[in-house]
């Protein structure tokens, strides 16, 4: 967390803004994908680190800190200050769902492959269209827990999801914030 912490801090001093989180983000994903190729020794032979990840600890982690957030995010809502805005945002979101099955069942679904993982990653994609990184992620855990989990949907979505489109949004917001 330190690590993440400095990054982000020395990201800062570039003067371009990046969310507070970013430097975790990128370090924790160059960890992930570096130890695994650090060998360690285990009863004298040398073993690849990858054997080191006990996942089912991870995903509960993961998980706890998920339902964390999204708690979170829910409380400091302010409903009543949309209430005015009620009829509007209902058929909004009415649309945003038809619209969400559509693409998903059309297009999404064929190019991924047609399969399980497809399907997680539909779910996922569903999270982004009606929310944000942390809703694609809560989708794709709600399917894997009620069948099997599948690695391959974990490590597209967040990295898209949270390092490319959170990149993309701080740079269009920004440029946007600077010519008004």
């Amino acid at each position: 967390m330190a690590g993440g912490t400095l990054l982000s801090w020395a990201l800062a001093k570039t003067g371009v803004t990046f969310p507070s989180y970013f430097g975790a983000l990128i370090l924790a994903a160059v960890m992930r994908n570096t130890i695994g190729f650090i060998p360690y020794k285990e009863n004298g032979k040398w073993v690849k680190s990858e054997k080191q990840f006990d996942m089912d600890r991870i995903i509960s982690v993961g998980n706890i800190c998920l339902s964390l957030f999204l708690g979170m995010a829910m409380i400091s809502l302010r409903l009543w200050e949309l209430s005015s805005l009620a009829l509007p945002l209902v058929v909004i979101l009415a649309s945003q769902v038809v619209m969400m099955i559509l693409f998903v069942y059309f297009i999404a679904f064929p190019l991924l492959g047609r399969d399980y993982d497809a399907a997680v990653l539909c779910a996922g994609i569903c999270g982004f269209g009606l929310g944000a990184t942390p809703n694609a992620m809560a989708n794709m855990s709600a399917v894997c827990y009620k069948y099997h989990y599948t690695v391959k949907p974990f490590l597209i979505v967040p990295i898209i999801g949270a390092m490319f489109a959170d990149l993309i949004n701080t740079a269009i917001i920004t440029l946007f914030l600077n010519l008004m």
